[in-house]
């Protein structure tokens, strides 16, 4: 089933489906998918298993409201999922993650290891955005969404598919946080300070000066010795 839904938030887009024009890559057709290594989701071919193009969006209660019900409505009605969804699944717990009276949603489309998969982009007046458009968090967006039950043996679900976008107000992209105070700033040696030269400096050939060797235990205590 088709639904829109007008002047939504939304988060953390990855719907580009092209490299830009300054990168190596540039024109390069790839989707998204989530890297453990790096923590992040990445561009990777459309043929990866996982590759997709999806959105994060935050909705009002309303919003959120006509959203459920459709699910619902789906749910129930749908061959692959009636009877097979319970009530508790469908609550608006279930199906929206809360914060700050705003209800999040995830928007997925899968490539299914085919291209022509992406999501079209349009901005307010109708034109349609090249691949290598890139959409930034916080932008305000009307959506156009399938919701499309799903089973698999003794599972099944309700899906929230991405289909299209139109921007209605683009949110300036964000530059990177400033990194974090260091913790021991004020123990922090300036380069170089308490550098020890490698015991074996001489032998490797290394360019280091020996650091004196530390007074011995009697030397120190020379005059305190009465003997």
């Amino acid at each position: 089933m088709k639904y829109q839904i007008t002047d939504a938030i939304v988060m953390w887009p990855r719907l580009r489906s092209a490299y830009p024009k300054d990168h190596a890559q540039a024109g390069q057709v790839h989707a998204w998918a989530y890297d453990e290594a790096q923590g992040r989701s990445v561009p990777v071919p459309v043929t990866h298993q996982d590759a997709a193009y999806e959105v994060e969006l935050l909705l009002n209660k309303d919003q959120a409201k006509g959203l459920a019900e459709v699910i619902r409505q789906v749910a129930n009605t749908n061959p692959k999922t009636a009877g097979k969804i319970s009530a508790e699944d469908l609550t608006s717990d279930k199906l929206f993650k809360k914060e700050d009276n705003l209800f999040k949603r995830r928007a997925k489309k899968k490539t299914w290891g085919e291209s022509g998969k992406e999501v079209a982009q349009y901005s307010l007046d109708g034109t349609k955005y090249g691949p290598d458009f890139e959409l930034t968090s916080e932008s305000k967006v009307h959506v156009n969404l399938w919701i499309d039950g799903w089973s698999r043996g003794s599972n099944a679900g309700v899906r929230t598919v991405i289909d299209s976008v139109m921007v209605v107000d683009l949110a300036e992209r964000k530059a990177p946080a400033e990194p974090a105070e260091h913790p021991f700033k004020d123990l922090v040696q300036a380069n170089g300070a308490g550098h020890v030269a490698h015991p074996f400096a001489q032998q490797l050939g290394l360019d280091e000066k020996p650091v004196p060797a530390p007074a011995s235990a009697a030397q120190e205590f020379d005059d305190e010795i009465p003997f």
